[in-house]
């Protein structure tokens, strides 16, 4: 039975700059969805893998989403105690995990939607509305963020698709070394 690290090597997440950089938040997430994702490997087996990993990080970016969603009105106040209180030069100092969280997931889930070839009008939608929401409490541009987590997107579309996109050479001469 594939664990869920072994699933995210095998589709190159482990690859992802997002994921290098965050490493321990990932392995903690991984860590906490492990037993999740070995009952809907017991449960459907005849399912791609990979469409499990894409229901699993779908249903973490909901759950950040919301959370991050109910959790902004706060951080939002606290940012601005800070500001107010030790200047405005410290209020970027202040982080949360949420942040952290919702950004790692969102770059993960973008990733394997692009792996598994899915629509990017949808991939999108949702990297915009993720982006709408974390700017709330950053500085960074609504579109740069987007723009970001699309790239995981392209990301994820070499890795399902090298086989098909190979060049005629390439076919030719991986005919004549069987």
């Amino acid at each position: 039975m594939s664990t869920l690290e072994q699933v995210c090597n095998d589709v190159g997440l482990a690859q992802l700059p997002q994921v290098i950089a965050k490493q321990i938040l990932w392995a903690e997430w991984q860590a906490s969805q492990q037993p999740l994702f070995t009952r809907v490997l017991e449960n459907k087996p005849e399912t791609e893998v990979s469409l499990h990993l894409l229901g699993l990080l779908t249903k973490s970016h909901i759950e950040l989403m919301a959370s991050f969603a109910s959790h902004i009105e706060s951080i939002t106040q606290m940012k601005k105690a800070i500001g107010e209180s030790v200047g405005g030069e410290h209020v970027n100092k202040f982080k949360t995990s949420h942040i952290d969280e919702l950004v790692l997931i969102t770059h993960a889930w973008m990733y394997i939607q692009g792996h598994l070839s899915m629509d990017f009008s949808l991939a999108n939608d949702h990297a915009q509305q993720t982006a709408n929401l974390l700017t709330k409490l950053s500085t960074k541009d609504t579109q740069q963020l987007r723009s970001e987590f699309l790239k995981s997107f392209y990301a994820g579309k070499p890795q399902s698709s090298t086989s098909e996109n190979s060049s005629l050479w390439d076919k030719i001469k991986r005919l004549f070394s069987h």
